[in-house]
């Protein structure tokens, strides 16, 4: 991936992380709220993807996370499907999370103005050449994991 791609893709991240801080600073006079942890947003559709799985594999009452994780092999496509993105899920959430650490300082040294206005995204991009090395890796590593995977076949 080329850098200029790369590092767009890790500005959009910061955007969204951007948007959801200054959003809730607004609406609150204390610090912004961490955002929940990533199992609680988790929708229904894994649940469901894993439902007949659960009844199946994990008869005697056992928690259903732990018995599906016991019996990974024999769950069924759309529930090994779930479980996979609900995991990419969470380390994107804990990707965010770091670069979101990483920038902190970077953010509120150039980028203060912008935070507030949602462009931290646009503000990280002009200042790039200025940024720690810190954040410059987060950002790297946050892009590369959002990056689109190529198709199978493609």
């Amino acid at each position: 991936m080329k850098k200029s791609s790369w590092f767009l893709c890790a500005a959009a991240t910061l955007t969204a992380v951007g948007l959801l801080v200054s959003t809730a600073a607004a609406q609150s006079s204390e610090p912004a709220a961490q955002p929940p942890e990533p199992a609680a947003q988790s929708s229904e559709k894994p649940r469901e993807a894993c439902k007949a799985d659960i009844e199946r594999l994990c008869p005697e009452g056992k928690p259903g996370q732990m018995c599906l994780k016991e019996h990974e092999a024999e769950l069924s496509p759309d529930c090994k499907t779930d479980r996979a993105e609900a995991k990419l899920l969470m380390e994107k959430a804990r990707q965010a999370k770091a670069t979101r650490a990483a920038c902190k300082k970077d953010i509120q040294k150039f980028c203060k103005d912008a935070a507030a206005k949602g462009g931290v995204g646009k503000c990280i991009l002009e200042h790039e050449a200025e940024l720690s090395p810190a954040c410059k890796a987060a950002l790297k590593k946050s892009s590369a994991m959002l990056a689109p995977k190529p198709e199978p076949g493609n």
